[in-house]
């Protein structure tokens, strides 16, 4: 996901549906529109890269270990070398696009100054340390990865882009200093923009690209939604200079992409909301691209993983949104603007990048809890082991939309890496190769850890025995979320087959499910769950369900008394030649005695006669079997003497 903050001011245009012609997307020029009516909307900020807080100030040695720079003993801005006679000199730093060894040579056309360009701004509020001097060499970085990233997207079909910067006549970048009046780099940006303004940067040939001191939002933009391919609001036609913002927390992401190359592709014109892939607020959908992300939270945007993952910060992965040197014949890109045919970027060689060796990833899961992720990288044409090469993680939790990424990872010989994954949760993981010189990026399949569960069991007995399961997360202990379903089945005595009882049971908030069974024989009962898209099924042990049982007690006086019992089923059914035990105990004890065992008649019945010589209570006592029926315990009777 992208995680940048930008505003637009749009031009209210109107746009024809698009008609596929030839097996391509085709665009009537004139159902666009081109009234040039600039109206202003209200902007729309998102949030910042996971883990950046853009609203704490970073330090100069932070700064620079974040762009992963050295920092200089002491950056002078005079200290610049010196190029006189070099018209197109090497930017020293090592590049973040693995495609590079080296930063691209800029385009040093014109005198610096003259045309559509792009000043660079190091601005500040007045209570704002001027740390310019010693970020210098920080910012001209930045700037040159911006080089970069127009460089190599457009090789990709055989054109050459550099952006005309402001710059001295040995061509080094321009970095003008600005100090703004007090809150001009607060979160509201639209009054930065004003401000800006105020100070005199309003020509409309320049776009000026502040990098800001501010430590409120991440990056910000303007951008007109103006479709025209000619005299272009967002080509120095506006009457007025355009601006981006990019705050100190968001100066580098070198294993991201650069916020200030988006920023600046805003300015030029992208992304349009008539493109073949638009987002809610001025993106594309279509990843990886240094221009796509999910802006609009929860909405109804949804986002597609059609590019690799070295795409991430290039532009316009499949080149047909917002920046093609070469867009083919009737395609948006060929009728509308294209922000690759922006005056404020130069025409130069392609840099003919050669090609590289296609690779691709293998996946397998083992283990059931810790569950263990292996990947095998290889290149695709020879079979042959990417041995020895940084890969990044990537996870997503279920039904989220935010991928958090993990970076220390490194292929072995055998081009594997693994991961040991506790399914506490429903997880998406997922290796990301970027790519070097020799071999391609290649991004794995996303695996989906599922949830690790377990079910259990129990019986309570009564007339009806009242069965319980349970299920919950196995990692934690903790219920699943209410609505799981749960089957339960049962497996008669002497039996070895399981049927179903029924697969309708749903878990409450506790985990739990219940069913009433009218035990007339005894049988094994388990739950199971069968799994859902994001949980792993499981299954209960079996829990023997014996059938209830009940005893009578009757005491008919005489000379003896006679005690009589009757032991059937909760039902009433006579358990017969079955073994019953007589228990006493003296009126104002409480300890029960077996007095004898006797044995119950085909109908159920026993009987015994008793002549205690004191007040005494007796009962009937059936201990169950251990398979079958459940024990039962008569009332008692009582016998005077």
């Amino acid at each position: 996901m992208r995680r940048l903050l930008h505003t637009a001011v749009l031009a209210a245009l109107l746009v024809s549906p698009a008609a596929a012609v030839g097996g391509a997307i085709a665009y009537d020029r004139a159902g666009l529109g081109s009234d040039g009516g600039a109206a202003a909307v209200e902007a729309h900020a998102d949030r910042p890269p996971p883990g950046v807080d853009v609203r704490r100030k970073l330090s100069t040695d932070e700064l620079y270990r974040k762009a992963g720079l050295k920092r200089p003993v002491r950056a002078h801005r005079s200290a610049a070398p010196d190029r006189t006679g070099s018209a197109l000199a090497t930017p020293p730093g090592t590049p973040a696009l693995p495609v590079l060894s080296q930063h691209v040579e800029p385009s040093c056309t014109g005198d610096g100054t003259d045309g559509n360009r792009v000043q660079v701004v190091y601005a500040r509020e007045p209570d704002m340390p001027d740390r310019l001097a010693d970020v210098e060499v920080l910012i001209r970085s930045e700037v040159a990865t911006v080089d970069d990233i127009f460089a190599v997207s457009s090789d990709a079909t055989g054109g050459g882009r550099r952006v005309r910067w402001v710059a001295d006549t040995s061509c080094d970048v321009s970095v003008l200093p600005l100090v703004l009046p007090d809150g001009s780099l607060g979160p509201d940006y639209h009054r930065t923009f004003s401000d800006v303004r105020a100070a005199g940067l309003n020509d409309p040939d320049r776009k000026y690209l502040l990098f800001s001191e501010g430590s409120s939002i991440c990056g910000v933009g303007e951008l007109y939604w103006d479709p025209s391919p000619a005299a272009n609001l967002n080509d120095g036609h506006s009457g007025e200079g355009m601006i981006s913002r990019v705050d100190q927390g968001c100066w580098s992401n070198p294993s991201f992409h650069s916020t200030a190359a988006h920023e600046l592709i805003h300015n030029l014109g992208g992304v349009l909301p008539y493109a073949p892939n638009p987002s809610e607020y001025s993106h594309c959908t279509d990843e990886a691209d240094l221009m796509c992300y999910d802006d609009d939270g929860s909405g109804p945007v949804a986002m597609r993983q059609v590019c690799p993952a070295d795409q991430e910060q290039l532009l316009d992965c499949r080149k047909d949104d917002y920046f093609n040197t070469s867009p083919p014949e009737g395609t948006f890109l060929a009728v509308s603007w294209n922000t690759a045919d922006s005056t404020f970027l130069d025409t130069v060689p392609p840099l003919g990048l050669a090609p590289r060796d296609a690779t691709a990833f293998a996946s397998r899961t083992s283990g059931a809890n810790p569950v263990t992720v292996t990947a095998t990288l290889r290149r695709t044409a020879s079979g042959a082991a990417v041995a020895g090469s940084p890969v990044t993680l990537r996870t997503l939790r279920y039904g989220s939309t935010a991928w958090a990424s993990t970076t220390g990872y490194t292929t072995d010989a055998s081009g594997s890496v693994s991961v040991r994954v506790t399914p506490g949760s429903a997880l998406y993981v997922q290796f990301v190769f970027a790519g070097d010189p020799s071999t391609a990026a290649a991004s794995m399949s996303p695996v989906l850890v599922k949830t690790a569960t377990r079910t259990s069991a129990s019986a309570a007995a009564g007339s009806t025995t009242t069965l319980t399961g349970q299920l919950v997360n196995a990692v934690t202990g903790k219920a699943l979320p209410a609505g799981q379903p749960v089957t339960l089945r049962v497996r008669p005595s002497g039996s070895s087959a399981w049927s179903t009882v029924t697969t309708g049971l749903r878990t409450d908030s506790y985990g739990r499910v219940v069913h009433r069974y009218s035990a007339v024989r005894p049988a094994t009962f388990a739950f199971s769950h069968p799994g859902t898209a994001s949980t792993v099924s499981s299954a209960s042990p079996g829990v023997l369900v014996r059938v209830p049982t009940t005893l009578t007690m009757a005491v008919r006086t005489g000379r003896p008394n006679t005690l009589t019992g009757r032991l059937t089923t909760w039902s009433g059914t006579p358990l017969k030649n079955t073994a019953v035990s007589v228990q006493y105990r003296y009126a104002g004890t409480t300890t029960w005695r077996t007095a004898a065992t006797r044995t119950t008649s085909s109908t159920g019945y026993v009987s015994i006669g008793a002549q205690p010589k004191r007040k005494t209570y007796y009962r009937w006592v059936y201990a169950g079997t251990a398979t079958a029926h459940l024990a039962s315990v008569s009332p008692s009777g009582y016998v005077s003497y």
